[in-house]
């Protein structure tokens, strides 16, 4: 392996490694958290950093809920990696980030339309350095955790054998459009997001089902019964003492 940096951390799950390369004008670009002893073929994330979510709690992308999704699947598997882009901004930077931002709640446009409507490109990432890393770790073939055929593209022109597994996460609000912006854009996202469930069907009184009804129970109530025998009696103790 090229000349890089390694050491460990820790989580309340236990200890990882962090491997970073040393190489001239590349270096802090990519970051990997290696899990136990990955193998070929195991589960990999590359991540792009994201300020707003993972450090501010932003609930304007699911950014932070795949970052940690992944970390979850990784763990259970006992082993893989997750390689943390420096790329702001779908590699932009965090000042374009915030431009697209202030012009998207100001015209009602989602970010992509922002960052084009700013003379930017809608997406610029690039995964040279993730895919270089992933091969410094010994890894020939993996199964990426992402909706975007473009980063499997990209990991795959370094030389992985790449497959692609979905990530889907909970989310909800704003968050839930820039997921329908997505799919637009071509990531591969269901069209019912997971933060929002389709509607359940629900028994009406006639027995028929309709969406987003009422559930309405085709038992007595018993309880509301046995209360109304029993009132009578208990006002009639009451008046008497």
């Amino acid at each position: 392996m090229v000349d890089h940096v390694e050491h460990q951390l820790t989580r309340t799950a236990g200890q990882f490694r962090i491997v970073i390369p040393d190489t001239p004008g590349d270096a802090g670009v990519a970051c990997a958290a290696v899990f136990g002893k990955p193998r070929n073929g195991c589960l990999v994330r590359v991540h792009s950093r994201c300020l707003y979510s993972e450090v501010f709690g932003s609930l304007d992308c699911d950014c932070r809920e795949q970052l940690h999704r992944s970390i979850e699947l990784i763990r259970a598997r006992r082993a893989g990696v997750v390689v943390y882009l420096e790329q702001e901004g779908r590699g932009s930077g965090l000042l374009a980030k915030a431009k697209g931002y202030e012009y998207s709640q100001r015209t009602g446009v989602d970010t992509f339309a922002s960052y084009e409507a700013l003379g930017l490109p809608p997406d610029c990432r690039t995964y040279m350095a993730a895919g270089e890393l992933l091969k410094q770790l010994g890894l020939k073939s993996v199964r990426l955790l992402t909706n975007n055929p473009d980063k499997v593209a990209g990991l795959r022109a370094t030389g992985l054998n790449v497959t692609r597994e979905p990530l889907h996460v909970q989310v909800a609000g704003k968050a839930l459009e820039y997921l329908a912006a997505k799919r637009a854009r071509g990531h591969r996202l269901p069209a019912t997001p997971a933060g929002k469930p389709p509607r359940a069907k629900a028994v009406t009184r006639s027995g028929s089902t309709s969406i987003g009804a009422p559930l309405v129970s085709r038992a007595p109530n018993r309880l509301v019964a046995s209360l109304r025998q029993l009132l009578p009696a208990m006002l009639e103790r009451m008046f008497r003492w």
